[in-house]
């Protein structure tokens, strides 16, 4: 069954996504700068992803969301 979606309501919500993305970009660039790095490497994000859950749990209970969806999207990348 599809849905018939208002087409302001899809404006906004690319409007949301790309402020979120921008944000998310920015804090992943500020920690590159102060020596996080690695994250390409899949065996060495493997190695350190037992730990992923754990921080985005913090994270969220710290409402960091922008953290929350770095890690997230970290975690997404190493089941691909």
């Amino acid at each position: 069954m599809k849905i018939k979606c208002d087409e302001n309501e899809k404006i906004s919500l690319a409007k949301l996504n790309e402020k979120f993305r921008d944000a998310m970009l920015k804090r992943l660039l500020e920690k590159l700068e102060h020596g996080w790095e690695g994250w390409e490497n899949k065996k060495e994000m493997k190695r350190f992803g037992g730990g992923l859950t754990e921080r985005i749990i913090r994270n969220a209970l710290e409402g960091d969301w922008v953290d929350v969806a770095n890690l997230a999207m970290f975690a997404w990348n190493l089941e691909g």
